[in-house]
């Protein structure tokens, strides 16, 4: 409860951060950590629910498909192509490990409400009239045949969930905490243009809060890229949400130092 309550003081009261500093600073960045944690841990689930997804394409395909085998990035099958899995009046599954041209192959896809075309580099799936490009480059440490991806496809399916939600978890909080004490020495810049006499361990406290919401947007901003809805400059609007809220903290009378 004590964390749900410094997020909503941060969010909505930044005329109070001035009780927070009286915590030790390793207090307020495990509430950075925590936090970056919580939203990277949504934005993991987004990707892992995508990423299990085509997952299922892929072993349902399987299923269908002769022999085959997956390496280095590039998908091999042994039969003659193009290989049409599916075909029906609103579905249509093909795989095509030829050089065909890319573009034709969307161009075939387009015109079936539901379409998944597997090159040997690429998957190519079509819903609802949303075209999605997996470049298969991506997953070169992969290596397995008709066989074993059946045999293993939970596996397959929980290492698909697991493994982004880490890799995101330590990127984003290692970037969040690199990215405070970058804001800590800016804010000591603008403390001092602004002559308000904060300390810097105040001025780390008040960063790590003020981070807030910046860090919500951020993944809302991945959450609509999920969706394909693209934020124009994010970044900069990361920075000036910062910003307002770190100048709302130090121009408050209630967080001024004592005299």
């Amino acid at each position: 409860m004590e964390f749900l309550g410094k997020i909503k003081t941060s969010l909505l009261f930044p005329g109070k951060y001035g009780t927070l500093t009286a915590e030790a600073p390793s207090r307020a960045i495990w509430y950075l950590v925590k936090l970056s944690c919580l939203i990277a841990l949504i934005i993991s689930l987004f990707i892992g629910l995508s990423l299990n997804k085509e997952m299922n394409n892929l072993i349902n395909l399987a299923k269908k498909a002769p022999d085959f085998s997956f390496s280095n990035g590039q998908l091999v099958v042994k039969a003659k192509m193009p290989l049409v899995i599916k075909e029906t009046k609103n579905s249509f599954i093909m795989v095509d490990t030829s050089n065909n041209d890319l573009n034709s192959l969307m161009v075939l896809s387009s015109r079936r409400k539901d379409s998944l075309i597997v090159t040997k580099d690429r998957i190519l799936s079509r819903e609802d009239g949303q075209v999605k490009i997996t470049e298969l480059a991506q997953f070169k440490s992969l290596s397995f045949n008709k066989e074993q991806l059946l045999k293993n496809s939970r596996l397959y399916k929980f290492a698909f969930i697991l493994i982004p939600a880490i890799l995101i978890i330590l990127l984003d909080v290692g970037g969040k905490l690199v990215g405070m004490l970058v804001l800590s020495l800016l804010g000591l810049l603008i403390c001092a243009l602004a002559k308000r006499k904060f300390s810097f361990t105040q001025i780390r406290i008040f960063c790590c809060y003020a981070l807030t919401a910046p860090i919500i947007l951020s993944g809302i901003n991945w959450i609509l890229l999920h969706f394909s809805i693209n934020v124009p400059n994010f970044g900069l609007v990361y920075c000036l949400v910062w910003l307002i809220y770190f100048w709302l903290v130090i121009s408050s009378p209630d967080n001024q130092p004592a005299a």
